[in-house]
């Protein structure tokens, strides 16, 4: 009888181990990686006629290394950028100047010109022999933008300002009766 209590006890020791799978738990730290990236160089060139005068305006972006970098919210890292612009008026150059977001820095915060990048610019019109144009600093891929409104006077001579327009509207909401 003890000979068969140890054999089953045997019998059921070995089954059990049989049975029993070994699990090895490995543990990996996740290593923050860090995307660079670079908004695609952008090129525009048009032409518009005002009166007799014949105005041609370009607008280059372009992302550069040598400008360094800003770190976005989700760690990804964008090349910064600069724009430049130039307009030629009957033939003649009348403005052509580089902007970097330093450029804009005695109207942007530490901490916002820090993380931005010059984004984008348009040509909005031409008044009165003024050429209107309007830029953007902004977080890189998202919605946080500073516009300003640069205005070439008609001796190439040229301000900038903060564009606060879009801020200062109010908006009208109608319940559509």
């Amino acid at each position: 009888m003890k000979r068969l209590l140890i054999l089953l006890l045997s019998a059921a020791v070995i089954t059990g181990c049989k049975d029993k799978t070994v699990r090895q738990e490995t543990v990996v730290e996740k290593q923050e990686t860090r995307l660079s990236r670079k908004l695609p160089d952008l090129h525009t060139t048009d032409t518009c006629n005002v009166g007799s005068h014949r105005y041609v305006y370009t607008i280059d972006r372009i992302s550069n290394d040598s400008l360094g970098y800003v770190i976005d919210e989700f760690g990804d890292k964008f090349s910064a950028t600069k724009l430049t612009i130039g307009v030629v008026r009957d033939g003649n150059s009348l403005f052509r100047h580089t902007f970097t977001k330093d450029s804009f820095k005695k109207y942007l915060d530490e901490d916002f010109l820090d993380n931005s990048i010059v984004d984008g610019c348009r040509f909005i019109r031409i008044e009165e022999g003024n050429v209107y144009f309007e830029l953007a600093v902004s977080y890189p891929d998202s919605d946080m933008s500073q516009p300003f409104v640069l205005v070439i006077a008609p001796d190439g001579s040229y301000k900038v300002s903060k564009d606060d327009s879009l801020f200062d509207e109010e908006e009208t909401y109608t319940d559509g009766v």
